[in-house]
């Protein structure tokens, strides 16, 4: 036995294939690009994404992009495949609509807040005025 298949042959046996190696039930490949992003115990993350994107499209995608940058883009891929099955119609755009509502609320009552604090400092020192709070 040469020391390469020793090598080889416990590289192989110490790993467990990844979750789209097992969806697609065959030998994760020691270059497996999925791999290190979806191991076998990500399986539910996995299949948001897969059916989302399908494994040929994030195979290639993940091979296009710089390897310092891909635990990033599978991030966004998960984020994005998650916002789907949470709000099948719209789905990001929910999301970010939700968000859109709460930040347009949360200037309304900072507005708000100021105009009260600008009132507190006004009465101080002389007679209180009484301070209604700013029309919307």
């Amino acid at each position: 036995m040469s020391g390469s298949n020793s090598e080889d042959s416990s590289s192989s046996k110490g790993r467990y294939a990844c979750a789209a190696c097992k969806h697609q039930r065959r030998k994760c490949k020691l270059d497996c690009v999925l791999a290190p992003y979806f191991p076998s115990n990500r399986s539910r993350e996995f299949d948001l994404v897969l059916e989302l994107y399908g494994v040929c499209k994030v195979t290639k995608l993940l091979k296009k992009i710089e390897e310092s940058r891909r635990e990033e883009a599978v991030r966004s891929l998960l984020w994005e495949a998650e916002a789907w099955e949470q709000d099948p119609v719209h789905g990001p755009l929910g999301f970010y609509t939700k968000l859109h509502q709460e930040n347009e609320t949360l200037k309304i009552m900072l507005k708000q807040l100021q105009h009260q604090i600008k009132c507190f400092h006004m009465g101080r020192g002389h007679r209180r005025i009484p301070c209604l709070i700013m029309p919307c």
